[in-house]
């Protein structure tokens, strides 16, 4: 099985365990992060995640799931992607998941993620389930950015 053939599997799964037998009510996303260059801005970033997720519900009562863009928490242009690179337990992805249990939705999020074992970083799509977990996640491919040596925590 390739690459395509499982991403589309473990789509179908999750879109079906967030549809049941119902019809499933997106609401994606669009804004322009700010380019991290410290954690206080990642943290505007998350805080603007969070308002767009509680503003989403509010004004499309019932929905599913919400879907964020590419570098939601860092932008698109960080100077220091180490230094802004988040990890699995970071308070801004913890952040998203209460929100998410609070209210009750799916969120699909692209944060950059510190992966030690690889030495650097990786453009990684997540998504949380309305309780709060961890319920998928994938890198893209080739989007590992090498840290230079020593620079890891």
């Amino acid at each position: 099985m390739g690459v395509k053939d499982t991403i589309g599997n473990v789509t179908s799964n999750v879109l079906n365990t967030v549809m049941g037998s119902g019809i499933f009510q997106p609401v994606l996303v669009q804004f322009g992060p700010k380019s991290a260059n410290t954690m206080e801005d990642v943290d505007y970033n998350t805080d603007r995640i969070i308002e767009y997720m509680e503003r989403a519900c509010t004004g499309f009562p019932g929905i599913d799931m919400i879907i964020f863009p590419e570098c939601c928490f860092q932008g698109m242009a960080p100077n220091n992607w180490v230094k802004v690179a988040l990890t699995w337990d970071s308070e801004p992805i913890k952040r998203v998941q209460a929100k998410c249990k609070e209210l009750e939705i799916w969120g699909c999020f692209d944060p950059w993620i510190l992966n030690k074992e690889r030495k650097g970083i990786e453009n990684t799509c997540i998504i949380i389930n309305d309780k709060g977990e961890h319920v998928f996640k994938t890198s893209a491919v080739g989007t590992t950015a090498k840290a230079p040596l020593g620079a890891l925590p």
